[in-house]
């Protein structure tokens, strides 16, 4: 199969069976689903060098000030807890305009891996609701992100240096690498449970897929130099939409309809609310049944 990518010296392996921690090299690693579709692959050095630059030049003639981001630079639309679609609301125009143009360098060559590597997420994009794709689109993909890494943002507390998943996505996400030509830390480290499996050292090139919502991951402390990561990826939700359903609440398609976008809105509130309650009382009677047990073995063994 022949998409730009070297496979001599590829490490598989099988989802099913990553039970120790792997020593990873720059070498091509791609991890199996029982379906044969890949669950994580790490390229190193499959993103072309005259990509990398042309990126390197949009960040650079950008009017925003990249280095002070203290989090990801997100646009498109997202989902809250799962009950509806909006637009992300905390980007600046200066920052859409930085990540379109990113997206104009970088999509096509995104799709193209995408194709082949796993045919089964290309296919699922063009599920998404036309509404959706009319509003906002990323080489199929619904949401954007740019990531900032340097060793003066360094926050173990916050995405992506954290240990986390990624509960409301769903498929394979893409992650693009450029900035620094040699950079010093920012390892991927890829969680099984509680196993640390891979630990993928990061450099400018570099081409990663990624099912985030099964896998935990974070990435360690850049030492030297500055990392873009440009992250593709998107929501469950994003596949739950149907025209005139209650999923697209505050789209801008919507925007006139502001009594039924707040209608709405307290609708998704008042439903994560119940959720809490039933997951407390569910809890409470659980933790109820095992102190008694306790108290039950204690009163035997006297």
């Amino acid at each position: 199969m022949d998409i730009g990518i070297d496979w001599r010296g590829t490490h598989f392996r099988h989802k099913n069976h990553l039970v120790k921690e792997e020593v990873c090299d720059r070498t091509n690693w791609i991890v199996l689903c029982p379906n044969g579709q890949v669950d994580i692959a790490f390229f190193p050095n499959a993103i072309p060098e005259e990509l990398c630059l042309e990126m390197e030049t949009v960040v650079a003639n950008s009017d925003v000030d990249i280095l002070s981001c203290k989090k990801a630079i997100i646009d498109g639309s997202w989902t809250r807890y799962g009950n509806g679609i909006y637009p992300v609301k905390t980007i600046t125009t200066n920052q859409s305009i930085l990540l379109h143009e990113l997206n104009d360098k970088c999509g096509p060559f995104v799709l193209d891996k995408l194709k082949h590597i796993n045919k089964n997420m290309f296919n699922k994009l063009d599920n998404i609701n036309e509404d959706i794709k009319n509003y906002k689109i990323f080489a199929k993909y619904p949401t954007l992100a740019l990531n900032v890494s340097h060793n003066e943002n360094y926050n173990i507390s916050k995405k992506p240096y954290r240990k986390h998943t990624d509960g409301n996505d769903i498929g394979l996400g893409v992650l693009t690498y450029f900035g620094s030509e040699i950079i010093e830390g920012g390892n991927l480290i890829i969680h099984i449970e509680n196993l640390k499996v891979f630990n993928f050292p990061i450099q400018r090139r570099d081409l990663v897929f990624l099912n985030s919502k099964f896998y935990a991951h974070q990435v360690t402390k850049v030492t030297s130099g500055i990392r873009f990561g440009l992250v593709y990826f998107a929501g469950e939700a994003h596949f739950r939409v149907r025209n005139n359903d209650d999923f697209l609440p505050a789209l801008p398609f919507n925007a006139n309809d502001k009594e039924l976008r707040e209608e709405r809105s307290k609708k998704g509130r008042k439903s994560m609310n119940e959720y809490k309650k039933r997951f407390l009382k569910k809890y409470l009677r659980e933790k109820k049944k095992i102190n008694k047990k306790r108290v039950k073995c204690k009163n035997k063994l006297k």
